[in-house]
């Protein structure tokens, strides 16, 4: 971060941290399968109301992230970052 402070330049398509960019898409991996975790197909718009503004007449909550695998019954860790670091 020192050398590019606004991280302009992305680090994880350089060829010297392919290793890490392997290991930590792995991780996800990982976590997506044990805990449940899903990419919703048809998500709430914006969850989050603006200060000052009402909720959008249309607005009603849609599929939340892991519903699709019930991740609210699974109580897995996923992966734990200090075996991330070996």
């Amino acid at each position: 971060v020192s050398e590019d402070p606004c991280q302009f330049h992305n680090l994880a398509l350089q060829p010297a941290h392919a290793a890490d960019l392997s290991r930590l898409r792995q991780a996800l991996d990982q976590w997506t399968v044990e805990t449940g975790d899903t990419i919703p197909e048809n998500p709430t718009p914006d969850r989050n109301q603006r200060p000052g503004e009402p909720k959008p007449p249309e607005f009603e909550h849609r599929e939340m992230p892991g519903d699709a695998k019930q991740a609210q019954k699974i109580n897995a860790r996923g992966p734990v970052l200090s075996t991330l670091n070996d």
